[in-house]
């Protein structure tokens, strides 16, 4: 019965898949609607969800969103949140300790990641989840916003091998 109640050992990295991250021409990502421009690395963190540099009036972002395919087309979805390079430094650089958070599965862990933007660990149906998402306040206390995207740890560890590369591509 505790071995049920075990958390699963991680598996073992796969390479990190490129099909979705490279199918149609090289602005079919979000063409027209300033989510990726099929420049830089461009991580699938597995299910819809991929970690990509993303363009927008001149910035640049890191895109962690979940996709849909339309006519063959890989399009960003509506779930998701774009980071600053600032904020995406923030992501990084804590990173270990919400890794550290999640398999201890403490969901008081944040992280401030700059503009109301968090880094967090969550637990679901006896899942842990890592969330970077966007808070609001109301009436004093903090709430989770609609912007944001949560990670399966399995995600989560997928992005957390992509962020060199990432990070490489904002220099």
């Amino acid at each position: 019965a505790t071995a049920a109640a075990a958390a699963p050992a991680p598996q073992p990295l796969q390479p990190l898949a490129q099909a979705k991250c490279s199918q149609g021409p090289p602005t079919a990502v979000g063409a027209g609607s300033g989510s990726a421009d099929g420049a830089g690395p461009c991580i699938d963190l597995g299910g819809s969800k991929l970690a990509n540099l993303s363009k927008f009036k001149g910035r640049t972002y890191v895109s962690l969103r979940e996709h849909y395919t339309k006519d063959g087309v890989l399009l960003p979805g509506k779930k998701g949140i774009s980071l600053t390079p600032e904020q995406f430094s923030a992501l990084a650089a804590a990173a270990p300790a919400a890794t550290a958070a999640a398999q201890a599965r403490s969901t008081d862990f944040f992280a401030d990641l700059g503009s109301a933007r968090r880094l967090t660990v969550s637990e679901f149906k006896g899942k842990t989840y890592i969330g970077v998402r966007e808070f609001y306040e109301s009436m004093g206390e903090l709430k989770p916003g609609v912007k944001g995207l949560n990670m399966a740890y399995e995600q989560w560890q997928r992005l957390v091998h992509g962020l060199p590369a990432l990070q490489a591509a904002l220099r």
